[in-house]
């Protein structure tokens, strides 16, 4: 949400999330409003809590899940190649591609501090500052 809000503010525009049917829902609407509208750096480009539709009904949300399970095997086989080594045609085939697509984007392979067991976890690593940037990545955690 913090990328998705620095992008927007740097091109003067609102948005709105829109998520995929999940099953951790309630715990992720809640740590969306925490992190939109408390803490030190609220999401104010963000116009409310991210809302869910079911992927079959929307060829885009459709679109949105095979581009993020090809970034998810990109990530993977470039995180971990020797144990995601099935994944090195997501690779060879769609890298380039997603490099000339992203505007901005990075994988950060260095995990964070403290081992994260649930999603409603994983806001508070993050927002404390656990999550460190790769060397040489000048980014803020997200």
């Amino acid at each position: 949400m913090k990328r998705l809000n620095q992008y927007a503010d740097q091109n003067d525009a609102d948005m709105v999330i829109v998520m995929d049917e999940h099953q951790d829902r309630d715990a992720i609407l809640t740590r969306a409003s925490q992190a939109m509208y408390g803490g030190p750096s609220p999401r104010r480009r963000i116009i409310e809590p991210p809302f869910q539709v079911e992927s079959e009904r929307y060829q885009t949300c459709q679109c949105a899940d095979w581009l993020c399970g090809l970034v998810g095997r990109v990530g993977a086989y470039q995180a971990r190649p020797d144990e995601w080594a099935d994944m090195a045609w997501s690779q060879t085939y769609f890298q380039d591609r997603l490099d000339a697509a992203s505007v901005r984007s990075s994988i950060r392979l260095q995990t964070a501090a403290t081992e994260v067991e649930t999603v409603e976890a994983l806001p508070a690593v993050v927002d404390t500052g656990l999550a460190q940037p790769a060397p040489g990545n000048d980014d803020t955690p997200a």
